[in-house]
């Protein structure tokens, strides 16, 4: 190791032990949003590449909890209706989506336009129209 690398190391955990890691976002003693070691989200934001990391991630998650759905409904689903259910855990989580109960019913029973119409009869479709609206369309078609 190159003594630029063991420098940059150093001076990394001294970083780390001044600032101390905060995993979610704080206001520092000037009143800007932080998070992490000291990351001034305000001024600085995030790179894209860190935003895709952080997208994957949470896709994971959402995947991940699909699996935690009941067995009835995901015994219905095909990939594109998996996809859908995945995504809608991803945008509100997974205890919001099992808010869905008459919706997460239609799917256990097969009834895909029924799922659809429960979908777009919801505060989420009035949220965000225009995604439940493709959303919805992909339940009722697969």
């Amino acid at each position: 190791m190159g003594s630029d690398q063991r420098m940059m190391d150093a001076l990394i955990e001294s970083i780390k032990r001044h600032e101390g890691l905060r995993l979610y976002p704080y206001q520092d003693t000037l009143g800007f949003w932080t998070i992490g070691y000291g990351r001034c989200i305000e001024k600085k934001g995030i790179t894209p590449q860190e935003a895709e990391i952080m997208l994957r991630r949470d896709v994971g998650e959402a995947i991940a909890r699909y699996e935690d759905l009941p067995a009835d409904v995901r015994q219905k689903c095909n990939r594109a209706r998996q996809d859908v259910l995945v995504s809608m855990i991803f945008q509100m989580g997974y205890l919001g989506v099992l808010k869905f109960k008459r919706m997460l019913g239609a799917i256990a029973a097969g009834d895909f336009e029924r799922a659809s119409r429960e979908m777009e009869n919801s505060l989420w479709a009035r949220q965000t129209p225009r995604r439940c609206a493709e959303m919805a369309e992909v339940m009722r078609g697969g």
